[in-house]
């Protein structure tokens, strides 16, 4: 607030949400919105990824003081160039595994698991990343342009409010995905 009285062009927000209630966090969000849109340049510096995505019209993950990837919300978080920057941004499925050609087609073994993949060939083991979003559930096969159709078992369901977080075994592997409460009933 006392920042904000000099009315600079620049204002730096640093973890200005931290241990808030609800409330206080959406007069912040509010006012860090109104100064932007005011023309003002507003940084934020966050652990919060919710606002890193809502807020941010461009990205920077840093890590132990380096920039070490930089661009749109959906670039950074989508197309992550390292598997810390998935991890920190709720990605929930890795898997660990190696790269295999058959007929052309491109696959990540993991334990009984073939996952079919766009990837290049590599001679080391690699890490495929899907997010809980990109997987579909159905109780019943259904018709879909899908890479990947699996069987699995619905291990746990666990509530995040607005949506459920499941977690699916198939073959020995767990994948973590999220539907709706009406996806649920």
């Amino acid at each position: 607030a006392r920042s904000l009285m000099y009315d600079p062009d620049i204002i730096f927000f640093d973890e200005p949400t931290t241990n808030l209630d609800p409330i206080t966090v959406r007069l912040i969000e509010t006012t860090m919105i109104k100064l932007a849109e005011s023309g003002k340049t507003v940084i934020l510096s966050t652990h919060n990824l919710r606002q890193a995505r809502q807020f941010g019209t461009k990205i920077f993950f840093i890590k132990s003081g380096e920039i070490i990837q930089q661009g749109t919300a959906d670039d950074v978080f989508t197309k992550p160039v390292l598997v810390d920057i998935a991890e920190y941004s709720f990605a929930e499925n890795f898997f660990y595994g190696i790269i295999e050609v058959s007929a052309g087609q491109t696959y990540l073994l993991k334990n009984n698991l073939k996952i079919s993949v766009v990837a290049e060939p590599a001679d080391n083991r690699v890490t495929g990343i899907l997010r809980p979003e990109d997987i579909f559930v159905s109780k019943s096969p259904f018709e879909s342009s899908a890479r990947n159709c699996f069987k699995g078992t619905v291990k746990k369901i666990v509530s995040l409010g607005t949506v459920y977080m499941l977690s699916v075994d198939v073959t020995g592997t767990n994948f973590e995905t999220v539907i709706t409460k009406q996806s649920l009933e």
